[in-house]
C-alpha cells in the first residue's frame, strides 16, 4: 500500500463510531477467559492471568494517550511536538493489489479502517498490510493516529484487546516479540507475565495487533533467515498467525520484507 499527502480533513469522530470500556471489555472478558482455561485448571489462575492482559491494556492505552500520542515537527527540537489529532489531516491510501504485473490493480481507500477489510480473490482476510511511501509521507503519523483512536475508543479498531506499537530503528532481526513489547512499551513485565502474555497472543491472536513502523530503520542490513527472532517470524506468518500486522517502509527496502 502507497501513502501520500493529501488535503482532507481528518473526519472527527462520531458518537457512534466510539465504544464504553465497559462495553468492550464486556464482550471479551468471557472468550479471553475460556482462551487461559486451556492452559489453567485453577479459576483463580485463571482471573489472575486476565488481569496481567488488563493490565497490559490500560498501560498501552495511557502510553498512545500521552506521550505516544504527540508527533515531533522538527526532529532535532526536543520540545517541538504536536498532538496527533491537531495535525492529522487524514491520508491517501491506495492498495496495490494482484500478485502479478497484468494483475495488479489499485483502489483508494476512503479511510484507515478499510486496511483491515482487505481481502484476498477467495474472501479470505489479509493479516498483514505494508504501507510503504517515501521519507515525509505520514506513515509515522498513521501509525499514532492508529494507536491514538484504539486508546480512545474508536469503534474501528475495538476488535483488538491488545495493540503494540513497535519501532523497528530499536530492533535487529534476531529480536524476540515479547522482549521487544517489554523494551518498548512495558518493562513492569515480570518473568511470568511475559509468559502470560506470550499465551495470550498465541491463544487469541485475532484480538492483537502490531503496528511496526520503520522497516527500513531495522538496525541489521543484511539480513540472514536462519538468523530470524520472532519479530520476523509474525512478518512472514510462521507465529503468533492469526495476528494483524501493519508494517511501514519506505519502497527502497520493500522487496527486503519477503525477499
Amino acid at each position: 500500500m502507497a501513502d501520500q499527502p493529501t488535503q482532507v480533513p481528518a473526519t472527527a469522530a462520531r458518537p457512534s463510531d466510539c465504544v464504553s470500556k465497559s462495553s468492550e471489555e464486556s464482550t471479551s472478558t468471557a472468550a479471553e477467559k475460556t482462551s487461559l482455561a486451556k492452559h489453567y485448571s485453577s479459576l483463580e489462575s485463571i482471573e489472575q492471568h486476565r488481569r496481567v492482559i488488563e493490565r497490559c491494556a490500560e498501560a498501552l492505552r495511557t502510553t498512545y494517550k500521552s506521550t505516544g500520542s504527540y508527533v515531533p515537527m522538527i526532529p532535532w527540537v526536543d520540545d517541538d511536538s504536536k498532538h496527533i489529532d491537531e495535525i492529522y489531516s487524514g491520508l491517501m491510501l491506495e492498495t496495490e493489489e494482484g500478485l502479478t504485473d497484468s494483475e495488479r490493480r489499485s483502489r483508494v481507500l476512503e479511510t484507515y479502517g478499510e486496511i483491515f477489510e482487505v481481502k484476498t480473490k477467495n474472501g479470505d482476510p489479509i493479516h498483514i498490510a505494508i504501507l510503504k511511501g517515501e521519507p515525509g509521507r505520514g506513515k509515522s503519523t498513521l501509525v499514532k493516529k492508529m494507536a491514538y483512536d484504539w486508546a480512545v475508543y474508536i469503534r474501528v479498531l475495538q476488535k483488538y484487546k491488545l495493540v503494540f506499537v513497535l519501532k523497528m530503528h530499536a530492533l535487529e532481526q534476531g529480536c524476540d516479540v515479547i522482549d521487544a513489547i517489554s523494551d518498548q512499551l512495558l518493562p513492569w513485565l515480570t518473568s511470568s507475565d511475559r509468559r502470560v502474555l506470550d499465551l495470550y497472543i498465541q491463544d487469541s491472536s485475532d484480538k492483537v495487533l502490531f503496528l511496526m513502523d520503520g522497516f527500513d530503520e531495522l538496525m541489521t542490513s543484511a539480513l540472514c533467515e536462519s538468523s530470524f527472532g520472532s519479530v520476523f517470524h509474525v512478518l512472514h506468518r510462521k507465529k503468533y498467525t492469526g495476528c494483524s500486522v501493519v508494517v511501514t517502509t519506505r519502497p527502497s527496502h520493500y522487496a527486503n520484507l519477503y525477499g
